[in-house]
């Protein structure tokens, strides 16, 4: 929810010349994020186990949320005490629809991806997403107004934010798993790292998005929004596709991560200003919300299509678990690299 609220509060609290630099600052945020989680989650599940990770989350939330009470500011919507009705069957059915998806595609590897659990799931949330669409389509207050969706410049900035999530979310899970395969099994890609060192080595990724995430909002002061998000598009693709091709030395590995991160800092800085503008200023809060649903449902696509050709590369089974080819993780990568060349 923290994106859906970012985007309304800067959208009602400040200056309109002001507005696409701060939502280029969330890919600070982002970077920042993408520093530091790594390391300490790294750290956590070396140290204290996986489990100490959701205590993290628990703590981190307790402090946060009274925090963003204090500091966040009243927007001139609240302010003005204008509520709006709220859409509770479509949200219903917006939640079990996309929350059927997302289980289905989770869930199909270890279930079987023919299996009649698995296509009923994915089933029913379709149903329960076209019941979603007669609902909105008939209410006086939408919890969704369909005519926002299908504007092309909003159809179009959340198909790109899909593929980009998608290629970006194949390469958070396939690199960690190819980084800490032990050096010991004589794979060309291995090098034996722990969880911590993992957490170390993206460091130059989180590093490239904070920077890039502040100097693309200010780009798109100057350039259509459209090109930074283009240049992103093309930067991740690059960095993706050489990361397929020579991931055979950690040195070359963080090169590409570095290519990686400026497209992901562009990322943020283009997509929601792409979609501010796009969208009349009452629904900027929902159009966030979309664009997370979005972000969900291509993490779900790229984890399976990351559980399939692993599962289809396994060279060997030791102690440890399954070893995989060198032609998994190049597929991965030139997977997501494709697919961001497509729109």
């Amino acid at each position: 929810m923290m994106p859906v609220i970012a985007y309304r509060v800067f959208r009602d609290s400040l200056p309109p010349r002001v507005v696409p630099i701060a939502l280029g600052a969330l890919g600070t945020g982002f970077g920042v994020s993408g520093l530091l989680a790594p390391v300490i989650g790294g750290a956590f599940v070396d140290g204290l186990g996986y489990r100490s990770i959701f205590w993290f989350f628990f703590a981190f939330t307790a402090v946060l949320a009274p925090l963003s009470v204090i500091v966040l500011p009243r927007t001139p919507r609240q302010r003005s005490a204008e509520v709006g009705r709220v859409d509770i069957l479509g949200g219903l059915l917006l939640a079990l629809g996309i929350g059927g998806i997302l289980l289905g595609l989770g869930q199909g590897d270890k279930w079987g991806w023919l299996a009649p659990l698995t296509l009923l799931v994915i089933l029913g949330g379709f149903i329960a997403l076209g019941m979603f669409v007669l609902v909105e389509s008939r209410v006086e207050e939408p919890m969704i107004d369909l005519r926002v969706l299908r504007n092309p410049a909003v159809a179009l900035t959340l198909t790109v934010g899909l593929v980009g999530f998608m290629a970006c979310g194949m390469m958070a899970i396939a690199l960690p798993q190819m980084l800490q395969t032990p050096s010991s099994t004589g794979m060309m890609y291995a090098f034996g790292l722990s969880a911590l060192m993992v957490g170390l080595a993206q460091i130059p990724f989180g590093i490239t998005s904070m920077v890039f995430g502040p100097l693309g909002g200010l780009l798109t002061k100057r350039f259509n929004p459209r090109a930074i998000m283009i240049s992103s598009m093309a930067s991740f693709a690059i960095g993706s596709t050489l990361l397929a091709l020579a991931h055979h030395s950690l040195v070359l590995v963080l090169v590409w991560l570095c290519v990686m991160g400026v497209g992901f800092g562009l990322f943020w800085a283009a997509q929601p200003n792409l979609m501010v503008e796009a969208v009349p200023r009452k629904y900027t809060g929902v159009s966030g919300g979309i664009q997370v649903c979005s972000v969900s449902i291509s993490t779900a696509i790229a984890s399976a299509i990351v559980g399939a050709v692993l599962s289809s590369n396994v060279a060997d089974v030791g102690p440890e678990g399954p070893l995989y080819n060198d032609a998994a993780f190049t597929t991965i990568f030139l997977v997501g690299a494709g697919a961001l060349s497509s729109p």
